[in-house]
C-alpha cells in the first residue's frame, strides 16, 4: 500500500511554547465571551511635543508610553466602575489604581510590568519606575503560575500531558482567583484593572482594526491597545490638515461595564492623550 502523507508534523511540546501561548492553551475553556471593544483615533503629536518639552528640563528620557500610563490612571479616577475585578462571581473595587504595562525584551520574550498606585505617581516618577524595571535584571519568577509560564522547560507538561496539565493549571488559576485580593495580608498579586499594550514600535504596520483577546484569568478585566501612529487627513476648523493619528482600542468586560460606560471611559482616555499637559 502507498503511504499516506501525514497532514501534520509531530506535536509541539508545551514546554517549547512561548509563555503567552501556553497560558491561553492551558487555561481557556469554551464559554460565552463578554468582551466588548471600542476603537477610536487619537492625535499623536501632542504626546510627542509634551514629552520633548519635559525632556528639555528632565534628567532622563520620557516617552509617550509614560504619558499613556498616567492617562489611564486619570480615566480610571473619573470612571471608577472600570477599576474593578470579579472574585468568586462578585465584583470588588480596587482600593488603589494599578496599571499593567506589556513590554518586550530584546530576546523577543514578552514581559509585563505592574505599576502599583499610579495615582500617587507623576509622569516623571512613572517613567523612572519603568526604566528601572526594564534595566534591572530579570527577576526570578515567584508564584506558581509565573514559574509554569516563564520556564522554558517544565517537566510537568511531559508527565501529565496537555489535557491533564491544562486541567490542573486551570484549577490552580481558580484557586488563585479565590484567594488573591481577598484581604490586604493575603493579596500578594492582586493584578490590576487595566492592561496597557503599546504595539506602535518600529516596523509595525498601520492598525486598521484590532480585537484584543480576553485573558483566561480575571486579573486584567480591561485592556488598552495602542497602535503605530500614521499620517491621516483630519478635518479641523481651519480646514483639512495632515496629522499623525494613532489607533486606540479599549476592550471591556460586559460583566463590569456596558457600552455607554466603555465609550465614556474611552472618551476620557482620549481627552488626556490629546491634552498631555493636563497630566
Amino acid at each position: 500500500m502507498r503511504d499516506v502523507a501525514r497532514p501534520f508534523g509531530p506535536p509541539i511540546d508545551l514546554a517549547d511554547l512561548p509563555p503567552g501561548n501556553r497560558l491561553y492553551l492551558l487555561a481557556c475553556e469554551p464559554s460565552s465571551d463578554p468582551t466588548m471593544v471600542w476603537g477610536t483615533e487619537v492625535a499623536f503629536d501632542p504626546l510627542l511635543e509634551e514629552a520633548a518639552r519635559r525632556n528639555r528640563e528632565g534628567t532622563f528620557l520620557l516617552t509617550p508610553v509614560h504619558f499613556m500610563v498616567k492617562a489611564v490612571d486619570r480615566a480610571l479616577a473619573e470612571h471608577p466602575e472600570v477599576n474593578r475585578r470579579i472574585l468568586n462571581g462578585r465584583m470588588r473595587d480596587y482600593e488603589g489604581r494599578h496599571v499593567t504595562l506589556s513590554t518586550q525584551a530584546r530576546d523577543g520574550r514578552a514581559d509585563i510590568i505592574r505599576l502599583e498606585n499610579v495615582h500617587e505617581l507623576s509622569v516623571e516618577e512613572i517613567g523612572r519606575e519603568i526604566w528601572a524595571r526594564l534595566l534591572a535584571e530579570r527577576r526570578e519568577a515567584s508564584t506558581f503560575a509565573e514559574r509554569v509560564l516563564t520556564r522554558r522547560r517544565y517537566p510537568v507538561f511531559r508527565l501529565l500531558g496537555p489535557r491533564l496539565s491544562g486541567a490542573v493549571f486551570r484549577r490552580g488559576l481558580q484557586w488563585m482567583e479565590r484567594n488573591s485580593g481577598s484581604n490586604k495580608k493575603s493579596a500578594q498579586d492582586p493584578g490590576s484593572a487595566v492592561l496597557l499594550n503599546y504595539l506602535g514600535g518600529r516596523g509595525m504596520p498601520p492598525m486598521r482594526s484590532f480585537v484584543p483577546s480576553r485573558l483566561a484569568i480575571g486579573h486584567l478585566m480591561t485592556s488598552v491597545t495602542v497602535g503605530a501612529p500614521e499620517k491621516r487627513a483630519v478635518v479641523r476648523e481651519s480646514g483639512v490638515e495632515a496629522r499623525a493619528m494613532m489607533p486606540v482600542h479599549v476592550r471591556g468586560d460586559h460583566r463590569l461595564v456596558d457600552g455607554i460606560q466603555l465609550g465614556r471611559f474611552t472618551g476620557t482616555l482620549r481627552k488626556y492623550l490629546e491634552q498631555p499637559e493636563l497630566l
